[in-house]
């Protein structure tokens, strides 16, 4: 899947949250949960997917998913993203979180962790806008 039609993979009526990761980055690790509430308290207006970037591809996605059940879709990075020619221009630091408008363009983006009060605003208020 390719992070350029990331957001025609969802439907017009939500707001995109992109969590790019790797499986061994704490904070990472420690928004996935929050990630998956977020889904649950917000499904109809809210679409979450994961970009891993770990060497071992999706050896290490199909490891990462059966262990931490996200509940949401895990994608591998595409050529553009490696090439650091995607909506978010090039990743340097992960993990990375993107919050893309029902428009599909880039509204947000963060480094590091973000805390579930501090997303829940962000995406609230992007779910808002019209």
């Amino acid at each position: 899947r390719s992070l350029a039609r990331l957001k025609q993979a969802f439907p017009v009526s939500q707001v995109v949250v992109v969590h790019v990761f790797t499986s061994w980055d704490v904070p990472g690790l420690r928004q996935v949960p929050e990630l998956g509430r977020l889904l649950a308290e917000r499904k109809k207006d809210v679409a979450v997917v994961g970009v891993g970037l770990d060497m071992e591809g999706a050896l290490a996605l199909t490891s990462f998913e059966r262990t931490f059940k996200p509940g949401y879709p895990l994608w591998l990075p595409d050529a553009a993203l490696v090439a650091g020619r995607t909506p978010f221009g090039q990743v340097q630091e992960v993990p990375r979180l993107y919050i893309l408008g029902r428009d599909g363009t880039v509204r947000q983006g963060y480094v590091g962790y973000v805390p579930y009060a501090d997303l829940i605003k962000m995406v609230d208020a992007e779910i808002k806008r019209r």
